[in-house]
């Protein structure tokens, strides 16, 4: 364990206290990562390695601040100091980099959004910003450049808090670490089924796993024997999250759970056990080693190349830009890293804080003030680029009827979404975001027809289709209700389809039919591989209708047939 390191950004300086395990499980933690973001198969749930990170960081940092409170001259400035010299100048960096690109190859509106959230990355809030604007695993983040900085912002914010709990819980860090996981991890569940988004990017959903890895540092916890064992059952729980934790988000507790119990149990279990010599295998220990700067670069060089060449990566392809991330990440490593962590040690803490929060600032003055200085598109380019931004405008509340007949945080249907109109044939529209895009056009092509609208984001209108806890309640709701109404003669049924509910249709059509219902059934949209807003615009701009034609997913179409 490196002296002043963290999970993402530890250099591998020796120290008496240096273990060469955890540097390898940190490359355990950025090769999923690195798979599930260029589509490699057997990566699907490689997003858990941001879970590991957090409980490496857990660790690492308790036993610093553990170590450095018991003495006398213990300096919050110095604490600081370190985490300042340590993240900011290779990530400023990248947002400088990340930046100059997007003038060259954003469109205007994408722009815009870029200079938001580099602004934000700087100010360490990147996971606020993303949390307002963007879900993790919607097709659209893939056109974000820097969603990735959303897990430095939850460090970030953790380094701010967590020393100052810990010197006032000093005498009982235990305590406070149990406080923090048991408290943390239960607001996680709770808001998996409520508030998904901030399940995801906030700090008060993610605290329970840096206290989980806190605790295995204050040694408070122990295994006796066996620690052979636990270390190799830890790694198999992360391998198998990284392989299968896409397939578990419906469960009621966050995906990366078992990904951080292994990381837990590592951490506590691994030195002088088969695992831990595994991990200290120098390859695994010189990609750890650069597990910052292969997170900060991997997804900025993925992102930019697939806005003209669209979201799904060939063969070929993964191995290019897998190439150049591991380039670009060498040169930050040993030109950006290194230096500004040696510099770092030597400059006054003060001085060091300030320079760094002052380069800070001045990053995001630049990204906010740079897309004003952008060429504006032509008028009809600049009319169908701007769609990007569609679903933050009024427009959008209008179409959908959010959060009052879709309900994107849970809640209960108002009145107006499912009121019963004796004087006219009632319909009900039953789905997810693919089936509430339609109310408003359908109500206004038929205002002879009372048109009820029961929908919820990723909500699918089949009793028995895998879905959240939340999502399954409302939708049993929504089917008790309609089945049982005679007031009730026709169903919509609309939703982003997969290829499983093929089974389960049938099914869901016979039970309508059996209450006496006529049942609609409107299926796929079409769909691009990539923003279709954006995709478009570039085509206008280049004069290439058949460019934009080739992104167009055939896969759908092919479903909508079945």
């Amino acid at each position: 364990r490196t002296r002043g390191g963290t999970a993402l950004n530890q250099p591998s300086t020796p120290h008496p206290n240096f273990r060469p395990d955890i540097e390898g499980l940190r490359a355990l933690a950025i090769l999923p990562i690195l798979g599930f973001h260029l589509g490699i198969p057997g990566f699907a749930g490689g997003f858990v390695g941001v879970d590991v990170f957090f409980v490496i960081s857990g660790f690492l940092l308790t036993g610093i601040l553990l170590r450095d409170i018991a003495r006398p001259d213990y300096s919050l400035a110095e604490f600081y100091r370190r985490r300042v010299a340590r993240i900011l100048p290779a990530l400023l960096v990248m947002l400088v980099a990340v930046l100059a690109a997007g003038t060259w190859l954003l469109l205007p509106t994408e722009m815009t959004g870029l200079g938001r959230s580099a602004a934000a990355t700087a100010a360490l809030g990147a996971n606020l910003w993303f949390w307002s604007q963007v879900s993790y695993f919607a097709p659209l983040a893939e056109s974000e450049p820097l969603l990735h900085a959303w897990s430095l912002g939850v460090e970030e914010q953790f380094y701010l808090i967590y020393p100052l709990l810990l010197i006032a819980a000093r005498r009982r860090p235990a305590v406070l670490l149990t406080l923090i996981l048991a408290g943390s991890f239960a607001l996680a569940c709770w808001w998996l089924a409520h508030d998904d988004p901030a399940a995801f990017y906030l700090l008060p959903a993610r605290a329970w796993q840096f206290a989980l890895g806190g605790l295995a540092a204050t040694g408070m916890v122990r295994i006796v024997g066996r620690r052979g064992l636990a270390a190799g059952f830890g790694l198999v729980l992360i391998l198998a999250s990284a392989v299968f934790a896409g397939e578990l988000r419906p469960l009621p507790m966050p995906a990366g759970t078992l990904a951080s119990i292994g990381a837990f149990l590592i951490v506590l279990a691994a030195p002088e056990t088969p695992t831990g010599r595994l991990l200290s295998w120098r390859p695994l220990r010189v990609i750890g080693a650069r597990s910052y700067s292969l997170y900060l670069w991997h997804w900025p060089v993925v992102t930019f190349w697939r806005l003209g060449h669209g979201a799904t990566l060939g063969m070929g392809e993964v191995a290019g830009l897998l190439a150049l991330t591991i380039v670009l990440a060498e040169l930050s490593y040993r030109f950006i890293e290194r230096p500004a962590i040696s510099a770092g040690r030597r400059g006054a803490p003060g001085r060091v804080i300030v320079i760094g929060l002052g380069a800070a600032a001045a990053v995001a003055g630049i990204a906010l003030a740079l897309p004003h200085w952008q060429r504006p598109l032509p008028p009809a380019v600049a009319k169908v680029a701007n769609y990007a931004s569609y679903d933050a405008t009024p427009e959008r509340r209008f179409q959908f009827r959010t959060g009052r007949c879709f309900l994107e945080g849970g809640g209960a249907l108002a009145p107006e979404c499912i009121a019963r109109d004796p004087r006219r044939p009632n319909w009900a529209l039953i789905g997810d975001s693919h089936g509430a895009m339609l109310w408003r056009a359908l109500a206004e092509r038929y205002p002879g027809v009372n048109l009820l609208q029961l929908t919820a984001p990723g909500c699918r209108p089949l009793p028995d289709a895998p879905a959240k806890l939340a999502c399954a309640r409302a939708r049993a709701a929504a089917w008790a209700d309609v089945a049982g109404d005679s007031r009730v003669g026709t169903v919509i049924l609309a939703g982003r389809w997969q290829g499983s509910d093929l089974e389960r249709l049938p099914r869901a059509i016979a039970r309508l039919r059996a209450a006496g219902k006529r049942v609609i059934v409107i299926g796929p949209v079409v769909e691009y591989d990539g923003g279709m807003p954006g995709l478009l615009a570039r085509a206008m701009l280049a004069g290439e209708a058949d460019r934009f034609d080739r992104f167009r997913l055939t896969d759908r179409a092919a479903l909508d047939q079945r």
